[in-house]
């Protein structure tokens, strides 16, 4: 699994915590693109997207999900890769190679606090997997 995501976890209450679950979840490879202009971030996102199997953009104007059928999404594809564009969004290029979109909300967050939203999000979801009580 993996997160492509544009820009730099700067603000450190969300470097933390993303680091938290990412420590528990080494499975997943995080790639973090430079923030530029859309056209330079969808190039440099292009470039890690060649041979993946299963691709997901996260975008506002998408689905809004629920967290079982969050985990529904990629439980049958091993090999997903979850692309968070920055301040920009996401270029239609992006979007349209994608297999699926998913929104965490209608409202509009910051590019880095979705990062760590999807990040909790896979990880409840494991827990969820393991009938761990994390999951309320």
């Amino acid at each position: 699994m993996k997160i492509i995501a544009v820009g730099k976890l700067q603000t450190a209450g969300l470097k933390d915590s993303f680091q938290h679950y990412h420590k528990q979840l080494k499975h997943i490879d995080v790639i973090e693109i430079n923030e530029s202009t859309l056209e330079k971030e969808s190039i440099e996102i292009l470039k890690h997207l060649k041979d993946e199997k299963h691709i997901i953009a996260c975008v506002i104007e998408s689905t809004i999900l629920d967290t079982h059928s969050f985990c529904k999404v990629f439980e049958d594809h091993v090999e997903t890769t979850f692309v968070i564009g920055g301040s920009h969004g996401l270029d239609d290029q992006i979007k349209k190679i994608a297999h699926q979109q998913i929104s965490f909300s209608k409202m509009t967050f910051p590019h880095q606090l979705a990062r760590l939203i999807l990040i909790e999000q896979i990880f409840r979801c494991e827990k969820i997997k393991q009938n761990h009580p994390y999951h309320k």
